[in-house]
């Protein structure tokens, strides 16, 4: 996948570029879960090379996720799901 730069606007909106969102399959109203946590001052996030990596650890079951996030788009495709 190639680097994305992106900035946060004036009202902390992050505009994911239409490159990446094809990429990652998002589409308009796609949920986001965004996680604040750790100890203050602790971030999963650090720049490396001029890029804002998440370096935290994966909580959860990937493979569960993917199946929820396939069952949810095949639903509003009006698929079985």
């Amino acid at each position: 996948m190639a680097r994305t730069e992106t900035t946060i606007d004036r009202f902390g909106r992050v505009l994911i570029p239409k490159k990446l969102r094809r990429e990652l399959g998002l589409d308009a109203g796609t949920r986001m879960r965004l996680q604040v946590g750790g100890e203050v001052g602790e971030t999963p996030l650090r720049e490396i090379e001029g890029v804002l990596v998440d370096t935290g650890k994966l909580e959860g079951d990937p493979d569960k996720v993917l199946d929820e996030v396939h069952a949810e788009r095949l639903h509003r495709l009006g698929g079985v799901g």
